[in-house]
């Protein structure tokens, strides 16, 4: 819930240098930028050999069973 931007922004440049086509995103609400998505806007456009993507949301806590 409080993501390191730049760990996050050198991970998509390697990414982008390796020229993947498959991807999964994790989908999470970021609540301390203005466009809560932007980091998604920015994967997209960085990442032009996508073929392939996936987005996953973080499970909610009262669908746990204990």
């Amino acid at each position: 819930m409080n993501p390191d931007f730049q760990d996050f922004y050198e991970k998509v440049e390697v990414c982008k240098e390796l020229k993947l086509n498959t991807i999964l995103v994790p989908f999470i609400e970021i609540n301390n930028l203005k466009s809560g998505h932007y980091y998604l806007t920015s994967l997209l456009t960085k990442l032009t050999t996508l073929k392939y993507i996936e987005f996953s949301g973080l499970p909610n806590m009262s669908n746990i069973i204990t």
